[in-house]
């Protein structure tokens, strides 16, 4: 969960473009969307490397499991984004942004 952080201050960025110049908004916006990016590609790939360790015989359905609870993520992640972002703007897209990551991070510590 190395990547965590960097979607959490993706959209902290996100959020403080809103409060700037026209000008240095467009900047932060740029550096949200290239960490939270980063952040889902790496998540994607460190996946993947981990399931790739396995032997072949367990890797095509544990590939399959996590590709669709990785889309399914996704799903929920936009249905909430929007709905949020109708009951609350910005800010509201920026806080479930920033929640669901960390949630993940406290859901593997107690692993």
């Amino acid at each position: 969960m190395l990547e965590t952080p960097f979607a959490v201050v993706a959209f902290l960025i996100s959020d403080l473009a809103r409060s700037e110049a026209p000008r240095s908004s467009f900047g932060f916006v740029v550096a949200a969307a290239i960490l939270l990016d980063f952040s889902v590609s790496a998540n994607l790939v460190f996946g993947q490397r981990a399931i790739f360790s396995l032997e072949p015989k367990l890797r095509s359905r544990i590939n399959g499991l996590f590709m669709a609870t990785f889309f399914a993520g996704g799903a929920i992640e936009a249905a909430l984004s929007g709905r949020f972002f109708t009951h609350y703007g910005w800010k509201g897209v920026t806080i479930i942004g920033r929640a669901l990551p960390i949630a993940g991070l406290i859901c593997l510590a107690d692993a």
